[in-house]
């Protein structure tokens, strides 16, 4: 997704790539790290709530652009803040 931030498919992907690994471990994570908010691909929820599923923990580090581009701004300064974006699609769910 050239030019766009996909992040439920990334979810996914992280998702596929533990799967197929060939390696059991204690525990199972993917790091989510975005300047935005998912604007292809996949919806971020329905990506986080089958990882969580699968028993793979979802973190998500948030990337501030203080001064974006014009044509950028409603993507990486959504009403309320990216930091509460990511609050919004909380991306842990209760077991």
């Amino acid at each position: 997704f050239w030019g766009r931030t996909a992040i439920g498919t990334g979810i996914d992907r992280g998702a596929q790539l533990l799967a197929e690994s060939g390696y059991s471990a204690l525990r199972r994570v993917i790091d989510v790290c975005a300047d935005g908010t998912s604007n292809a691909g996949r919806e971020v929820t329905a990506a986080r709530d089958d990882a969580i599923r699968a028993g793979i923990t979802v973190n998500a580090l948030v990337i501030i652009t203080e001064n974006p581009a014009a044509w950028a701004i409603a993507h990486v300064q959504p009403p309320g803040g990216l930091p509460n974006y990511f609050r919004l699609v909380p991306m842990t769910l209760e077991r």
